[in-house]
């Protein structure tokens, strides 16, 4: 079995058996001390839905997002030490047919923030997990995008995949 199609076995269990629970500032952390891997070599980004409405006014302020990563010969999700970015993107298809990414918001996690946004799920599954807050941004409609990336520690970087987000406002 190639190495992508254990991945995608991996994140699949994860999140049909048990995976990481709602996520909501409530979550504690590990139990125990986790380790912290720097050879991180694979990234995966979940959003959780519906998106983060703080005060009620049917306008989304933000979302719930799960990074879960691999490393090299490691079965399971690791804790990663490093930097994480989330780009939040709107996509535009060109007049030529291709297609144009226009970053419209930027979080930055350093190591030690990033650090504390590790908890530990259901089975044992490690996964960093946070909200993201746009503040008086208010993206909508199609084409909303994030994706997330991981700088290591010797500075290589790791992308996950793009995500879409469907932002609607109720009327």
């Amino acid at each position: 079995m190639t190495y992508l199609l254990k991945c995608a076995k991996y994140l699949t269990l994860a999140a049909l058996i048990g995976g990481c629970q709602s996520a909501n500032r409530a979550s504690g952390p590990v139990d125990k001390p986790p380790i912290f891997y720097e050879d991180i070599n694979w990234v995966s980004l979940m959003v959780q839905l519906p998106l983060v409405d703080e005060d009620g006014d049917k306008q989304p302020d933000g979302i719930s997002v799960r990074v879960m990563l691999l490393r090299p010969n490691e079965p399971k999700f690791v804790a990663g030490k490093g930097t994480m970015i989330f780009h939040l993107m709107r996509r535009e298809k060109l007049p030529d047919g291709t297609l144009d990414d226009k970053e419209i918001y930027k979080w930055t996690l350093v190591p030690d923030d990033f650090v504390k946004s590790v908890v530990r799920q259901g089975f044992g599954i490690v996964c960093h997990q946070m909200v993201l807050y746009w503040k008086n941004l208010h993206p909508h409609g199609t084409g909303i995008y994030l994706r997330a990336e991981f700088i290591r520690t010797d500075q290589k970087v790791l992308q996950s995949r793009i995500v879409p987000i469907s932002v609607s406002v109720a009327d």
